[in-house]
């Protein structure tokens, strides 16, 4: 004897599983981009220490060192955005034939996921744009 409850929390346990695995890699997933992210702009920060040195040099002030870093990063971030969506939506438009009561083209997901990639993107450009900011010039000039 179980409870209607119990019966259908075993019914269900398959695809309470998969969810929480597909949950995890996108988790997972998005650890990963930002982390490629965060290297990639910290790479670049590195490699113009000079350029950045002289433009804190001739008087730029830290703000907008942070935002000449950002905006390259959220930069690259729109053109892969873009691209993986129309990818995304050719493919679910593909796919639809397969699929039986569901629509290919989730609008709420989409923007959810782009406005996550976002925000992701924010915080790991950020972390080398505050860095590139207290950048000292006469080092920065020094070091080539």
């Amino acid at each position: 004897m179980q409870t209607m409850d119990d019966q259908l929390d075993f019914a269900f346990l398959p695809s309470r599983l998969i969810a929480w695995a597909v949950s995890g890699f996108a988790v997972l997933a998005l650890l990963l981009a930002s982390l490629g992210l965060y290297g990639l702009i910290a790479y670049s920060v590195s490699q113009e220490t000079r350029e950045i040195g002289i433009r804190i040099a001739l008087g730029a002030q830290s703000g907008q060192v942070i935002r000449h870093v950002v905006r390259r990063g959220v930069l690259l971030t729109v053109i892969g955005l873009t691209i993986g969506l129309l990818l995304g939506l050719a493919a679910s438009i593909g796919i639809s034939g397969v699929l039986y009561g569901i629509s290919p083209i989730e609008p709420m997901a989409m923007v959810g996921g782009v406005v996550l990639l976002l925000l992701t993107t924010l915080v790991a450009s950020w972390l080398p744009a505050r860095r590139a900011s207290r950048i000292d010039p006469v080092r920065a000039l020094e070091a080539e």
